[in-house]
């Protein structure tokens, strides 16, 4: 039996808040405010994720490149080879050949190519390794294996001391992404209480324009819950409506971005993007399902602090 009058309540409150909702004036001005705040908590969502998959990748992808010496013999190259693959953090080794080092720098490069080429210089790329690390955590002890006494006639030195340089270069990149990551997360907690405020704000006008409505439900003994719904309601139906609307235009902004810069290197890198896209595609259906779902509670949390206070010290009445 109690059900039915929660029920009752439930169907009685969002007739009104559908009905005063478009009733009252501002409409579309407090749709637009919910509009761009929402919009601001979709693109710092979309800004997390990326710094996030651009941190996996720049673990994941920790790539360098040893150089031979010269004179080194096949024999010695190849028990080269054969102990870098059997280290357990090294994922992958390419053995690069001078020659195709030179027509991959022809592709990347055409400029010092045909420099090259004008001068009548000879190829000035040495043959060498590509190790792929497991993790960058894992730079470290690679040139210290690269780096001992039996490898000393075959490594060249100096590309050591280069990747050394790139692993520092990486961390620094790895710092920046963690700083930018922690703001990006402060101002997303930020725009969430400011998302509240709107809705605070939203209700306290509301109530006060409709003062002497809610003094007359207060004097005929309903309950604070009554009072509250409608304008909880309002706020859910507001603020999904804003929901929508920014994941519509989010798209919209992707969609354009995407055929835009349809070349990976001009907006994001090729590894980045193949990472982040997936991602995307997966999160951000669960972004917005949890939008919707968070809408009624982020909603009633609002009107009850708006009204509540409203309610207690009697302002209705003046």
């Amino acid at each position: 039996m109690s059900g039915k009058p929660n029920l009752t309540l439930l169907r009685r409150s969002f007739r009104h808040g559908m009905a005063t909702m478009f009733r009252e004036r501002g409409f579309w001005t407090t749709l637009g405010s919910l509009l761009g705040v929402v919009l601001v908590v979709q693109l710092l969502v979309l800004s997390l994720a990326g710094i996030d998959v651009a941190d996996q990748v720049l673990r994941k992808n920790a790539a360098l490149q040893v150089d031979i010496q010269e004179g080194a013999t096949d024999n010695a190259i190849q028990q080269l080879y054969g102990a870098f693959q059997e280290l357990p953090y090294v994922s992958s080794v390419t053995y690069v050949t001078r020659d195709k080092a030179y027509e991959h720098a022809r592709a990347e490069n055409p400029e010092l190519i045909s420099f090259i080429e004008k001068a009548q210089l000879s190829n000035p790329f040495p043959d060498s390794v590509v190790v792929s690390l497991r993790s960058m955590d894992d730079t470290s002890a690679f040139l210290s294996f690269a780096q001992s006494a039996q490898w000393s006639k075959i490594v060249d030195p100096a590309s050591l001391s280069r990747a050394g340089d790139r692993e520092t270069e990486m961390r620094d990149m790895q710092r920046l992404l963690m700083i930018g990551f922690a703001l990006v997360l402060g101002f997303f907690v930020f725009v969430i209480f400011v998302l509240l405020f709107v809705l605070i704000d939203l209700v306290r006008r509301r109530c006060l324009a409709r003062k002497e409505e809610v003094l007359v439900e207060r004097l005929s003994g309903a309950v604070d819950l009554a009072i509250l719904l409608p304008f909880a309601v309002e706020g859910t139906l507001l603020l999904l409506g804003a929901v929508l609307c920014s994941a519509l235009l989010l798209c919209g902004l992707l969609y354009a971005l995407y055929f835009r810069f349809p070349q990976p290197s001009l907006l994001l890198s090729a590894d980045i993007q193949s990472a982040l896209f997936p991602i995307l595609t997966l999160s951000l259906p669960i972004v917005l399902a949890a939008e919707l779902v968070f809408s009624p509670l982020l909603a009633f949390i609002g009107a009850w602090i708006g009204l509540r206070p409203l309610l207690k010290k009697n302002l209705l009445a003046h």
